[in-house]
């Protein structure tokens, strides 16, 4: 994923890896480069939904809870 190609508002699909692998889908919030102490292409997920068979995933869904990820880990674009 090129960050060209995402646009804030966009929903997205990814993988979050924090305490495992989990499949997300979100809404992209933010996108930054080498910033906030960061190196290389971060993106700012609102999670809504992804694998609901996996509690971690329930979690941020129910806490309404965004997530900070590389751009490598987002896999595609919905909408």
């Amino acid at each position: 994923m090129k960050k060209e190609e995402l646009k804030v508002g966009q929903k997205v699909k990814a993988k979050f890896r924090k305490y495992g692998v989990h499949s997300i889908v979100g809404e992209v919030a933010e996108v930054c480069t080498d910033e906030h102490a960061l190196q290389g292409t971060w993106v700012s997920i609102k999670v809504t939904g992804g694998n609901l068979c996996d509690p971690h995933v329930q979690w941020l869904i129910k806490n309404k809870v965004g997530v900070l990820i590389p751009i490598k880990d987002v896999v595609e674009i919905l909408i």
